[in-house]
């Protein structure tokens, strides 16, 4: 399993998350911290880091972290999922991006093609399955 989301609500004035951000990555820790995820990766942006906190918090050593070289494009999208494509199918792995990579790592993922993530859209989240054939299937959420 694979999720997959935009970092939570960005503060105005700086690349942190504003309180509201910061209620919505409780939640996603609170919603991810009994699933067995052991793998997250971010894009360097302090947002996405802060998004990923509480669930670290709650993982603790059981979660792995990982920062992809390329900080941005096809390079870092193509970093991020050959990364999670050499990870064994039932490892479960959740991705914080933005609006822009979200779409095309899920698309290179095989989940197919999502519809563009608004800049005022902070609370969709999608779960990848990878079945043992091969089949993928996309959930789309809200949380």
């Amino acid at each position: 399993m694979i999720f997959l989301l935009r970092h939570a609500d960005r503060s105005t004035s700086a690349d942190t998350l504003s309180p509201t951000g910061r209620k919505r990555a409780e939640r996603l820790g609170h919603m991810l911290g009994e699933t067995g995820v052991s793998v997250a990766f971010w894009s360097g942006a302090q947002r996405t880091r802060e998004t990923l906190s509480p669930l670290q918090q709650m993982r603790g050593d059981a979660l792995v972290i990982k920062k992809p070289q390329a900080s941005s494009g096809l390079a870092h999208v193509n970093e991020i999922v050959t990364d999670i494509e050499s990870l064994p199918a039932d490892t479960v792995v959740v991705v914080v991006g933005h609006s822009d990579t979200v779409g095309p790592i899920i698309r290179g993922l095989g989940g197919g093609s999502i519809a563009a993530i608004q800049e005022t859209e902070f609370d969709k989240l999608f779960l990848l399955c990878r079945a043992a054939g091969g089949e993928r299937t996309l959930l789309t959420m809200r949380y």
